[in-house]
């Protein structure tokens, strides 16, 4: 039997699925809709670079990026001691100790995003720390999955 080079010797078709770009641009077109941009920033700006007519379909961007002021004590002064402040998400953290990953590893495509025009809400890394996920927070989010997006995230 003759070795096939396409799907080496598997026994099965390798998963047919659209691209995340063909995802964006089927989901957008049927707007209106609202994006969550938890990661880095550079697929959404390539897709709002290369589909402009698409942007009015999008109503709201919220983004988790940027540390505005990482862990910082709630006294701190900010111009004169910035030190007191402890490291965003950056490993190691040498390059930049206040960074925020999403932010900071592609800034071209977060500025592509903030200034696209379309209304957008910063969730900086600092405001996840505000958000206590306790045991109890955790079981009442499990008793609580009365939507596709709630079943999704838990």
């Amino acid at each position: 039997m003759g070795h096939n080079v396409a799907t080496g010797d598997r026994k099965y078709s390798p998963l047919q699925q659209p691209t995340a770009r063909q995802v964006m641009i089927d989901v957008v077109s049927a707007g209106p809709i609202v994006v969550f941009l938890l990661g880095s920033h550079t697929n959404f700006a390539i897709f709002l670079m290369s589909n402009p007519h698409l942007k009015k379909n999008i109503e709201h961007i919220y983004v988790m990026g940027g540390a505005v002021r990482p862990n910082c004590p709630k006294d701190a002064n900010y111009s004169s001691r910035p030190k007191q402040c402890l490291p965003g998400s950056l490993y190691p953290d040498i390059s930049n100790a206040y960074a925020e990953f999403n932010i900071f590893g592609e800034p071209f495509a977060s500025y592509t995003v903030l200034h696209s025009g379309i209304p957008v809400t910063l969730v900086p890394l600092d405001a996840t720390k505000t958000i206590p996920v306790s045991e109890s927070f955790f079981k009442a989010f499990e008793q609580n999955q009365n939507t596709y997006e709630a079943k999704y995230c838990f």
